[in-house]
């Protein structure tokens, strides 16, 4: 396993001044609560195409039971109940092998503080919206992680062809190698964090949602869908800690 080192970041003092001012911290024998670990900055995949990595999957799973990532060589990247899967490029489903390498990936040990049932949702728009309100009250200037169980007339989903050196950039990548996939009256769970907006470019902001069906066997990044029915399990997350491998 490569080495890592670990980077806190104050997230309220970054909300406040803009200013993303990370400070080494030692390697925890417990991973914090209400804390997101982050494995590599976003623009390590976006700019300098690090698609392999260093830090095998197994080793990262003490930071978290619930996340989404990158698998390695791209894909769709799933952790849900401890468990590791990864969305082939059609849309399939696969159980992660556990010594692969991730070159990204987001991670929580989750614990729900509240739920709250949802209203049908015609787009991702609508859902999001809801979304929004529901963390209005405790803040936005901090990261969520959400877990959705739903029932959903239609989920627009993509993924990628694993990826051979050279390594094209992530926008040809979306433009040569993304495929989507439309799934009707499916069920299942959507895995998902939210980033303040100060966090770009380390981290993904906004919304992202990634899904997996019940039986496990269908999923990938969400790109759209309509929404019948779905309860929401929050956690706010108010820390935040980069993992860097050396």
């Amino acid at each position: 396993m490569a080495e890592i080192k670990l980077y806190r970041l104050d997230v309220a003092g970054a909300a406040a001044t803009g200013t993303l001012d990370f400070q080494p911290i030692e390697v925890q024998k417990k991973p914090a609560e209400a804390t997101l670990y982050q494995l590599s900055r976003l623009e390590a995949l976006t700019r300098l195409l690090e698609y392999e990595g260093q830090v095998k999957a197994i080793d990262l799973m003490e930071y978290g039971d619930f996340g989404v990532g990158a698998p390695y060589l791209l894909g769709e990247l799933n952790v849900l109940d401890g468990k590791v899967y990864q969305a082939l490029y059609d849309g399939t489903i696969i159980v992660s092998n556990l010594h692969q390498t991730i070159p990204f990936a987001q991670l929580v040990h989750f614990s729900a503080e509240f739920s709250c049932h949802l209203s049908p949702a015609l787009d991702i728009g609508d859902f999001e919206a809801q979304l929004d309100q529901l963390i209005a009250p405790h803040g936005k200037d901090v990261f969520y992680a959400v877990k959705i169980e739903g029932r959903f007339p239609m989920i627009r989903c993509r993924s990628v062809h694993f990826q051979r050196k050279p390594f094209k950039s992530m926008d040809r990548i979306m433009a040569e190698d993304q495929v989507v996939t439309v799934w009707h009256d499916v069920e299942g769970t959507l895995i998902s964090i939210y980033g303040p907006a100060f966090m770009h470019p380390v981290a993904p902001t906004g919304w992202h949602f990634h899904f997996l069906s019940s039986e496990r066997k269908l999923g990938g990044h969400v790109l759209g869908l309509v929404m019948a029915a779905g309860i929401a399990e929050i956690e706010r997350l108010p820390g935040f800690v980069l993992m860097l491998p050396q």
